[in-house]
C-alpha cells in the first residue's frame, strides 16, 4: 500500500500487528516537524483497541466504515464508562491523558478508522498503557 501526498510522493505504509490480536495498525504519514502523524487502522469483528491514552497528544478519529462503541474515561484510573456509538463518517475527539478504549460489535465486518495525532507520536508509543 502506498500514499501520495500533493507532491505526488509516495509514502512507505508500515503495517504493524500484535500476534495474536485482531486488529492492524498502518502507520502512514508523519510530518517532518513532528507536528502531525495520521495513521489507518482496522479491527476485526467483535475485537478492540483496549483502554489506553496519550500524555500530550489530542486525537481525532474518523469511521471509514463499520461500527465502534468508544468509552472515554473522566480520568485515567476509571474503566467503567458510558460509551458512544460511531458509524460510518463520524468523527471523534479524544483530548490527552483521556483513557479511551474502541470496540469493533459488528459480528461480521471490519472496522476501518484513521486517527491523527497532534503533536505528532512516535510509532512505539502506540503500546497500549
Amino acid at each position: 500500500m502506498s500514499i501520495k501526498n500533493a507532491f505526488n510522493d509516495a509514502f512507505d505504509v508500515k503495517k504493524f500487528s500484535e500476534e495474536g490480536k485482531k486488529r492492524t495498525l498502518y502507520s502512514v504519514v508523519q510530518s517532518n516537524n513532528n507536528q502531525v502523524t495520521f495513521g489507518i487502522e482496522t479491527v476485526e469483528p467483535l475485537n478492540e483497541v483496549p483502554f489506553h491514552y496519550h500524555d500530550n497528544n489530542e486525537e481525532i478519529i474518523f469511521i471509514k466504515s463499520g461500527k465502534a462503541r468508544v468509552w472515554l474515561s473522566d480520568d485515567n484510573e476509571n474503566e467503567d464508562v458510558d460509551y458512544v456509538e460511531l458509524k460510518e463518517f463520524d468523527v471523534i475527539y479524544i483530548p490527552p491523558k483521556r483513557k479511551h478504549r474502541i470496540l469493533n460489535y459488528d459480528e461480521e465486518e471490519q472496522l476501518i478508522f484513521t486517527w491523527t495525532f497532534t503533536p505528532g507520536l512516535q510509532i512505539n508509543q502506540f503500546a497500549a498503557k
